[in-house]
């Protein structure tokens, strides 16, 4: 009879010690989880919002009407372009925790919360120091607080015509 009591208790206890095991493990497998999806989701953010910005300057740096401007309470990258004899001009800035984008004529002030949100941001420097050798320096802070700092060949930079557009300014 006391055998059995004894044989009851172990099996009560190893089940007991496998159900703590099991749910410790299953807690720690879900914290790991959060984690790498909050870091993933992370990085996706931080990658993707340089990566569009470095696009775009990739692909305006043909007329090398690139310029820097205050906008709120941040800078704004402003390109310019021509199409049909008109002058556009595509702003990208952040406001309320977005990075924006907005094309509108030349001359134009955008209202800071007018542009397309293109992704969360908590807000955006551009360091032009370096622009007359053709470097532009962009940081991005991201809503977790992390940073991305990009420097930016412009080719056109050193062109004649925008080195007419800066006289003309």
């Amino acid at each position: 009879m006391r055998r059995h009591y004894f044989d009851i208790i172990f099996t009560l206890t190893l089940f007991a010690l496998y159900t703590t095991i099991a749910l410790s493990l299953s807690t720690i497998g879900a914290q790991v989880y959060t984690n790498t999806a909050q870091t993933l989701s992370s990085n996706f953010d931080q990658r993707t919002s340089v990566l569009y910005v470095t696009q775009k300057l990739r692909q305006n740096d043909v007329s090398g009407l690139i310029r820097v401007e205050q906008l709120g309470d941040g800078d704004a990258l402003v390109f310019t372009e021509v199409y049909e004899d008109q002058s556009y001009e595509t702003w990208f800035y952040v406001a309320d925790g977005f990075l924006r984008e907005v094309l509108m004529l030349a001359g134009d002030q955008p209202d800071a919360n007018y542009g397309q949100a293109i992704m969360p941001m908590q807000s955006m420097a551009v360091d032009s120091q370096r622009l007359s050798d053709g470097v532009l320096t962009i940081s991005f802070i991201q809503l977790d607080g992390s940073v991305s700092v990009v420097d930016i060949h412009l080719q056109s930079l050193n062109s004649e015509q925008y080195q007419g557009a800066l006289d003309e300014r």
